[in-house]
């Protein structure tokens, strides 16, 4: 893994990040239930020997072999991130 590499799963943790913190501020309990539901969702896989979400989503970058298709990829994950964080906070008026 080069640098552009590491700096392209920095942008899209980056965004991620930024995203959980609009919906945490947004409402209290968004977080919080999306942590439950990804721990019962990592249970029931393990409980019913299916592979997890969390692995396949790994997978999806890590074994892309061209270096091109994983920067698309990681762009268009985080355009994807990004654009939530926009439907999350564009009705959100700035106060100082």
């Amino acid at each position: 893994m080069n640098v552009t590499g590491m700096f392209g799963y920095l942008l899209m943790y980056a965004a991620a990040g930024y995203l959980a913190v609009c919906l945490y501020q947004l409402n209290r309990f968004v977080l919080p239930g999306m942590l439950v539901l990804y721990g019962v969702v990592m249970y029931l896989s393990s409980e019913f020997e299916v592979k997890s979400p969390s692995l396949q989503v790994i997978r999806f970058f890590e074994e892309e072999m061209s270096f091109v298709l994983f920067l698309l990829k990681v762009i268009a994950v985080t355009a994807i991130l990004l654009f939530g964080v926009w439907l999350v906070t564009r009705n959100q008026e700035v106060s100082s």
